[in-house]
């Protein structure tokens, strides 16, 4: 993770416009399209020296509710993987905030370590993208930040899951119907076996809810992504070509063990101008 934290940081250096001293952490309360709220962590620079904020049993290195440093910075959203949480990749986040962006994680509801009652259903595989979207419009449209982002430098990062967050946001249409044709394949792919039988389980969700929307997911505000062991299957091959944004970075795995990368990260890679490479586990 040490190497993704440096090759993310120069990869979207360009973006960063100032470096402050210190490191700030507020939290905020954003509505969430599907309905109800959800919970976004933010680092950010500040000329604030030092602090520690303590969340849990982390204790993150950054100064709570510290003042945002003046200027006009990037923003990056980061968007967490299945039962994860907004704290799960804090240290990128802090190492964002330190090369002069704002970072913004929500806490994707029915899909965290707190909650993941939604995980399979509509509510989660359409409204993670749309999630991310409504953190970018509130922090837009907040008094406090909307002087302080440049609308024209806006990024995203996706681990697992959130992969599939970020490049539906790209514009890849997902199929969740591709899913259960997938495991009920001849594949031992293990992401197959998540939760017992993947292919069941998403049969079921597909006979509540149907299809997710064939509305555009994508937001065109979004200019520059990291995606590292994404969750690919939903998409054809034809709709991870279609993706035009041209700054994106992929990571995969160096070890297999939850998913293969040949037939999620492995894919699609003549969509854009790709830097690949090889990670640590999970």
């Amino acid at each position: 993770m040490n190497r993704l934290l440096v090759i993310l940081s120069i990869f979207l250096a360009s973006l960063a416009s100032a470096r402050a001293e210190g490191v700030g952490f507020t939290r905020i309360m954003v509505d969430d399209p599907m309905g109800g709220q959800m919970r976004v962590s933010i680092w950010y620079p500040t000329e604030s020296e030092g602090g520690r904020t303590t969340l849990g049993p982390f204790t993150i290195e950054a100064a709570r509710d510290a003042v945002p440093a003046e200027g006009t910075l990037g923003l990056v959203v980061l968007s967490h993987g299945n039962a994860g949480s907004d704290l799960g990749h804090r240290n990128v986040a802090r190492a964002l905030a330190k090369a002069g962006f704002i970072a913004a994680a929500p806490l994707h509801p029915r899909n965290n370590y707190q909650d993941n009652s939604g995980v399979g259903r509509r509510a989660v595989m359409e409204g993670r993208p749309r999630q991310i979207s409504a953190v970018i419009e509130a922090l837009l449209g907040d008094p406090l930040w909307r002087e302080r982002i440049d609308p024209q430098r806006i990024g995203a990062f996706g681990f697992s899951l959130g992969g599939y967050t970020v490049l539906t946001l790209l514009g890849a249409q997902p199929e969740i119907a591709r899913i259960v044709a997938y495991c009920e394949g001849d594949t031992d792919d293990p992401f197959c076996g998540i939760g017992g039988d993947l292919a069941d389980h998403m049969r079921t969700a597909l006979s509540l809810d149907g299809e997710v929307s064939t509305q555009d997911l994508s937001d065109p505000r979004i200019c520059a992504a990291v995606i590292a062991d994404p969750v690919a299957i939903p998409f054809s091959d034809e709709e991870l070509a279609s993706i035009e944004v041209r700054h994106i970075q992929l990571w995969r795995p160096e070890h297999q063990d939850l998913l293969f990368a040949s037939a999620h990260g492995g894919r699609g890679r003549s969509c854009a101008e790709v830097k690949s490479g090889s990670r640590g586990g999970r």
